[in-house]
This record gives C-alpha cells, sequence and structure tokens, in this order.
C-alpha cells in the first residue's frame, strides 16, 4: 500500500489470539444460556443475558446493546410498517403521494400474510412429520 509493512506477524498473531479468546469465552456463555433458555424468551433476550453475564464475569465494556437495540427497531419499524401496508392505508382517503397512493390501491399485498399463515401452518406440520418419522425409523 506504499507505507510499508505497519504490523508484524506476531502484533496480528496476539491480537487475533486475544479477540478469538474472548469470542469463544462469550460463545460459552451464550451457548450455556441457550440451552437454558425458558419458554418465550427470544433470541435478543438470551443474547443480552450472555451479554451481562460476561461483563461480570470478565469486567468487559458493552459493545452489543446498540447493535441489538437497532435490530429490534428494525423489526418494529417494518411490522409498523407493513400494517399500514395491510390495514391503515385501505382507510385512508385518497392520496396525492405517488408511494401511498400506490400502497392504497394495491389489491395484492394486503392478502399476503392472511393467505400464508394456512401455508405455514402444513409446512410446520409437515416438519413435524417428518421429525417424528426420522426419529423412530
Amino acid at each position: 500500500m506504499g507505507r510499508g509493512e505497519y504490523r508484524t506477524n506476531d502484533m496480528l498473531s496476539n491480537k487475533w489470539r486475544d479477540m478469538n479468546l474472548k469470542v469463544r469465552k462469550f460463545n460459552e456463555i451464550y451457548s450455556q444460556k441457550w440451552q437454558t433458555c425458558r419458554s418465550g424468551q427470544s433470541d435478543a433476550m438470551i443474547e443480552l443475558e450472555a451479554e451481562d453475564q460476561y461483563q461480570e464475569e470478565f469486567n468487559a465494556p458493552s459493545r452489543f446493546n446498540g447493535e441489538v437495540g437497532c435490530w429490534q427497531m428494525q423489526c418494529q419499524l417494518l411490522g409498523h410498517a407493513n400494517n399500514f401496508t395491510i390495514l391503515i392505508s385501505k382507510l385512508l382517503p385518497r392520496s396525492d403521494n405517488a408511494i401511498i397512493y400506490a400502497l392504497q390501491s394495491d389489491r395484492y399485498y394486503c392478502f399476503l400474510v392472511p393467505l400464508t399463515l394456512p401455508v405455514l401452518v402444513v409446512a410446520v406440520y409437515f416438519y413435524w412429520l417428518s421429525m417424528k418419522l426420522f426419529k423412530h425409523a
């Protein structure tokens, strides 16, 4: 890159060794939390508990809270946009905005989720049936 070699192999090895050790410790805690999770507990909750335990055991600063919060916010925003598309946009008066007008005049997307649910139920049933057959084979 024109600057010469500014990191030696030993410097990279030391960084990798430290990073690998920290990731393995966090992974052990997360795996233990995942195996003992309670009913109804989401992946985000398990990750937050694992992070809290990691911070307590190793006095490590938090680096994941912003990412988890951002992910949850994106999921909520997508859910609200989907609800607007399916339900609310049909109830509003016609809009001059081209995007909202396209959502209001759409006749197919509003049926997507309700019609997907029966297919999902059938898929889950076949998954369950195949697992039962595999276990008893």
